[in-house]
């Protein structure tokens, strides 16, 4: 977004939001505050991905209706994770990834777009379709390579074999289990309501000072943890903090995130 700015000569605003967060109101709050008559576009995370936040997008983009701006959702980590009705979203621009919580190849993703501005939207590569409509103009461009998006399907279908009611229940129930955990076995506060209203598949946590003082850096610790433990987890630094992202999938077990909170607690002499 930046780089865009300067190409058009847009002023870039980015908004702050503190942390931790006691309700997910105070995220619409900190943005509607930084509107102002200039303001053209908003561009928000559905799912943040440091912070494993879920923002209220469809309040937000009731304040930009009513202020005739613009919104544009980044929902890379929606697919999968949330029950989406994106027409119901109110956005502008929605776009999310089928790689991460739908298992489909890497390159696979969605873009959508509101009906009234899709003649103005068009692929970066155009091809043999200009001006024939912005689904022909995406389905074909070029020689592109079209597989992740063919066995696409075959990854929903998986999981809709075991009910994606079921994976969302057991999903976020199994992450909320964690992020409660890790907070107790470290003794910190966490980042994100305590009632895991901001939550879906992931939680970020922050790590005991005490790792900080003895691994260089995160990604240090990162890559010890899956060399001599064998657990892979992203290790964020965020806020002068580091942090431990928790995921679940269906192929996770509580004993992994047990593990990992007793290999921390060890490093931090705790």
């Amino acid at each position: 977004m930046l780089y865009r700015a300067r190409q058009t000569g847009a002023v870039y605003v980015e908004v702050p939001v503190p942390l931790p967060i006691v309700r997910p109101e105070s995220v619409i709050e900190a943005i509607v505050a930084a509107l102002t008559e200039k303001t053209r576009l908003v561009v928000i995370d559905q799912v943040t991905s440091p912070t494993a936040l879920v923002f209220p997008v469809e309040r937000l983009a009731h304040e930009c209706r009513l202020r005739d701006v613009e919104l544009l959702v980044d929902g890379a980590h929606a697919p999968g994770m949330l029950e989406l009705d994106v027409d119901a979203l109110g956005c502008t621009y929605w776009t999310g990834n089928l790689h991460k919580w739908c298992c489909a190849p890497k390159g696979a993703a969605v873009l959508w777009v509101a009906p009234e501005r899709r003649k103005d939207i068009h692929p970066v590569t155009i091809s043999h379709f200009l001006d024939q409509g912005f689904t022909k103009e995406f389905d074909w461009q070029g020689t592109r390579d079209l597989a992740a998006w063919s066995v696409s399907g075959q990854a929903i279908a998986f999981f809709e074999s075991f009910g994606w009611d079921k994976v969302r229940a057991y999903n976020r129930e199994l992450v909320a289990w964690a992020h409660d955990l890790w907070c107790e076995r470290w003794d910190v506060e966490p980042v994100s309501p305590r009632d895991h209203a901001m939550l879906g598949f992931m939680a970020t946590v922050p790590l005991p000072s005490e790792i900080a003082e003895r691994f260089p850096t995160p990604l240090s610790f990162q890559k010890h943890l899956y060399a001599e433990h064998r657990i892979e987890v992203p290790i964020v630094p965020f806020g002068g903090r580091w942090h431990a992202r928790a995921s679940a999938q269906i192929y996770n077990l509580p004993a992994q995130y047990e593990e990992l909170a007793a290999v921390v607690r060890a490093h931090a002499g705790r």
